[in-house]
């Protein structure tokens, strides 16, 4: 017998990291036999996405006549909602930002886990005031179905990607641009900021050699089998190799490992550092230990 499950999620209008994890988690959840129904209060195209699989979103919890057996929540605010509009039933509480006001833990009873998807989350839900004992670390996801693996990579680059919705001119695209213009390396961007917005990635990356991300596009880009070199908005981390998978993976490929100034230098450093059979054992291991399942 399924679940029927109400999942939370502050916003659905663009492509940022929980919109795409509230979308593939409540299809897969329906592909095992749960109900699910998502609430949001801010509705756009993921929502519709997510109405095209075949599951209900709303945004006003009141007019809702579903009644779920357990709540699934992303966001303080949403979380709250949903539990008040919901008395009895028990929730779980996923964090996926150690930075963010909307992720602060909100302390209920009737939470019965407190999940995070890295080491930087868990400490914000410690530090938060949730109990050791009601903590959990489940790391984050690649949908495996929709980011296959592409072929065997050049003994050297020939193009790369900057996959972030943060990269643009005014933030930390030109000395990556300039480092790939001194390697002989062709640069493209894809993102919120730079105007392409990619609806499905999944069939972009796998043309790129080399991809510049962070986080959940940094794991897609591994999935397909590029090899990625971590950088965003905080600044610019290390290339992902096989020996630092397990312990960069644990804190999500994300904000605390971008440790270094994004110069032209650096990026040059860590293009030099490409090995396209590392990266096939990267994909292999995001494969392997990272799927959606």
């Amino acid at each position: 017998m399924g679940l029927r499950i109400l999942l939370t999620n502050i916003i659905l209008t663009g492509r940022s990291g929980t919109e795409l994890y509230i979308r593939d988690l409540a299809a897969a959840l329906l592909k095992r036999g749960h109900s699910p129904m998502v609430y949001t209060t801010h509705p756009g195209p993921v929502a519709d996405e997510i109405r095209a699989g075949g599951i209900p979103v709303v945004d006003d919890l009141s007019a809702t006549e579903f009644q779920p057996e357990i709540i699934h929540g992303h966001h303080r605010y949403e979380t709250a909602t949903a539990l008040a509009r919901f008395p009895g039933v028990p929730a779980v509480f996923f964090c996926h930002d150690a930075r963010s006001s909307f992720d602060r833990a909100p302390l209920h009873p009737r939470i019965r886990r407190y999940a995070a998807v890295d080491q930087a989350c868990l400490e914000r839900l410690l530090s938060d005031g949730v109990p050791e004992g009601k903590t959990v670390l489940i790391l984050n996801f690649v949908n495996l179905e929709r980011f296959k693996p592409r072929g065997p990579l050049p003994a050297r680059p020939h193009r790369a990607l900057v996959f972030s919705n943060n990269a643009s001119q005014a933030t930390f695209l030109p000395p990556i641009e300039e480092a790939c213009r001194q390697a002989g390396i062709q640069v493209e961007v894809a993102g919120m900021l730079s105007g392409n917005l990619l609806k499905q990635p999944e069939d972009l990356l796998p043309l790129y050699d080399v991809v510049f991300a962070k986080a959940r596009a940094a794991m897609e880009a591994m999935a397909v089998g590029a090899a990625v070199i971590l950088c965003d908005n905080d600044g610019l981390g290390p290339m992902v190799t096989s020996a630092d998978f397990s312990r960069l993976r644990l804190y999500n490929f994300g904000y605390r490992l971008l440790r270094e100034p994004c110069t032209a230098a650096g990026v040059r450093q860590h293009l030099e550092s490409y090995d396209a059979g590392d990266a096939e054992r990267v994909r292999n291991l995001v494969r392997a230990e990272a799927g959606l399942d």
